[in-house]
């Protein structure tokens, strides 16, 4: 075992880092002047009145501030407020490259107003950081992808391969109206991408256990989404004559039983792939485990486990996150519902969770029933092609010292929604992510360094570069 753990070699491309931004005043101003489009998805309303403005007018914005972008590229809108833009290449034998951000964000919890240091909808720029909604989830990106774009168009410089930027307006939920219709919209005009590029990890600083370096986690795959509905209907009847089982207790036996209930843990490809990529930045312990995972694994996973976001990455989580029952307090309620919501590993199915689920409740009386928006686990990325070349050495060229591996990602993105359309799908953006900023997205007080924006810019020159 130790001769395996000192002869596993290092998976790292072979480059130098390029040396730091340069700075991006005008940038910073123009992230803080998205922000101020409140372009907010709500559960119940994705394309609310507000919002459908909101989205018209950051449009215009975009294409007063952008004018090379919107007069060399081709706009085609997307369903109600999502957009692809098109800067053709000079190699027409080449398939396309997709970068992918969306513009809505979510909203702002008014209860917690006073955790924001600046206004949330203000983009106030204040000691070299940049405040707001939307700048780490995800305007920060779109306007990176365009900086670049406008100032490549400015040099005349010219791509090899076409560059779709693709900016959806509803991912917050679920991207029915973006992200699905440009899907749609590419299979229908028969364009197929080399790959795409979207949000999931970032470069992740003192996260990851044994390794002092910052580490762009790159994700290749992401869990399924499945939600199923536990309905009991029964005889109700006066409280002042209850009966031994309502509809309320058996739905809280029956969640009693979910609560319990033990999902197979197992390491999935994507996860095996980080282990393998990091085992040999790490330290000795961590090396040694990460190196050695076929007798080491029970102690990984127990390591794991002491975690709630580490535990998820080993198998399918479920969480029970909505309860209704009874309509008064002197009625024994004759209907219960909840929801319970899964997010499948991949290497399990849909139909083998909900059998899993069937089997635990085992009592007939609880209907399960999945609710449409439930989608499989997505495929596999390839690490064995250019486009995870280009993406490792821009990582290494960007960011000094930066270690890259592949990943899975946890929650669901837009990406989900394009797998008919391309199978290498890699979900990153070149953001600093650590303990002291990760709690602003979806959270209070998003912020954004300038320093760490000027390095989205720079990564995209990069990337950008290569196609």
């Amino acid at each position: 075992m130790l001769a395996i753990t000192f002869l596993t070699k290092s998976v790292q491309p072979k480059v130098s880092f390029k040396g730091a931004p340069s700075l991006n005043p005008e940038a910073y101003k123009r992230l803080g002047e998205i922000v101020q489009f409140q372009t907010v998805s709500y559960d119940d309303s994705s394309d609310g009145i507000l919002k459908t403005i909101a989205l018209k007018q950051l449009y215009i914005w975009m294409q007063n501030n952008y004018p090379l972008v919107f007069k060399n590229a081709k706009s085609h809108f997307i369903g109600t407020g999502s957009l692809i833009l098109e800067f053709p290449g000079n190699n027409n034998s080449l398939k396309p490259a997709m970068f992918c951000a969306h513009l809505d964000v979510v909203p702002v919890d008014m209860e917690n107003i006073s955790k924001w240091k600046k206004a949330p909808f203000s983009g106030a720029i204040w000691n070299d950081t940049i405040y707001g909604r939307g700048v780490l989830d995800d305007k920060s990106v779109a306007i990176s992808m365009l900086e670049v774009m406008e100032k490549r168009i400015a040099k005349k410089a010219l791509n090899k391969r076409t560059i779709l930027l693709a900016f959806g307006h509803d991912e917050e939920t679920g991207g029915t109206n973006g992200a699905i219709k440009i899907a749609h919209y590419l299979l229908e005009n028969k364009i197929q991408p080399e790959f795409i590029c979207d949000e999931g990890f970032g470069v992740m600083e003192g996260l990851v256990p044994g390794v002092k370096k910052p580490v762009a986690i790159i994700g290749i795959a992401e869990k399924g989404y499945m939600t199923a509905k536990l309905e009991i209907a029964l005889e109700g009847g006066h409280s002042s004559f209850p009966k031994k089982e309502n509809a309320t207790s058996i739905l809280i036996k029956a969640l009693q039983s979910v609560e319990n209930m033990e999902m197979r843990e197992t390491f999935c490809e994507p996860q095996q792939q980080f282990f393998r990529s990091i085992a040999p930045e790490a330290n000795f312990g961590y090396r040694f485990l990460f190196s050695n995972m076929w007798i080491a694994s029970p102690v990984i996973k127990m390591v794991l486990r002491g975690n709630n976001k580490t535990a998820a990455t080993i198998r399918t989580t479920h969480a029970t996150t909505i309860i209704r029952s009874g309509t008064k307090d002197n009625t024994l309620p004759g209907y219960a519902q909840a929801m319970v919501n899964f997010r499948i590993l991949p290497g399990e199915t849909v139909q083998s969770v909900y059998e899993h689920l069937k089997r635990t409740i085992a009592d007939e009386r609880v209907q399960i029933v999945l609710q449409p928006d439930t989608i499989s686990p997505s495929p596999i990325s390839s690490t064995k092609n250019l486009a995870w070349k280009w993406i490792t050495e821009t990582i290494g060229e960007t960011f000094d010292g930066a270690v890259s591996a592949p990943g899975l990602v946890l929650t669901g993105t837009d990406c989900k929604n394009y797998t008919s359309v391309c199978k290498n799908i890699y979900r990153f953006v070149p953001l600093r992510l650590n303990n002291d900023n990760l709690g602003g997205i979806h959270g209070s007080n998003e912020r954004i360094a300038t320093g760490n924006f000027n390095e989205m810019i720079r990564y995209y020159e990069l990337l950008f570069e290569k196609l």
